[in-house]
């Protein structure tokens, strides 16, 4: 398995309306095993949460997928202009990977 999560080039934070900001992401994600696995992502450190764009994916036996998602935070735990935070990759309960990316806030 080998995950990449980046922020979307060009983008900046949006602005919820809600006391919320997102950054968009985009990920890829490699199967390098003979089964396939449905997959989904969860937060495992920071407060956050994950907006998907379309739906949680089966990921095919040596296979690749790529898509998008928000990863969207209250304004008020956002004290830095670069935050970390790690996203894990699970298939079911099992999870397969973990992955640290940066949440951009406000200057």
């Amino acid at each position: 398995m080998q995950t990449s999560i980046l922020r979307a080039p060009g983008t900046t934070l949006q602005d919820q309306g809600d006391g919320k900001i997102s950054n968009l992401y985009q990920y890829k994600v490699i199967n390098k095993t003979n089964t396939d696995l449905p997959i989904h992502f969860e937060i495992e450190e920071g407060n956050a949460t994950i907006k998907l764009i379309g739906q949680d994916q089966v990921l095919k036996k040596e296979g690749t997928i790529e898509g998008a998602m928000f990863i969207i935070m209250d304004r008020k735990d956002v004290s830095k202009l670069k935050n970390k935070i790690k996203i894990g990759v699970f298939s079911g309960e099992r999870q397969l990977e973990t992955v640290e990316t940066v949440f951009l806030g406000p200057i």
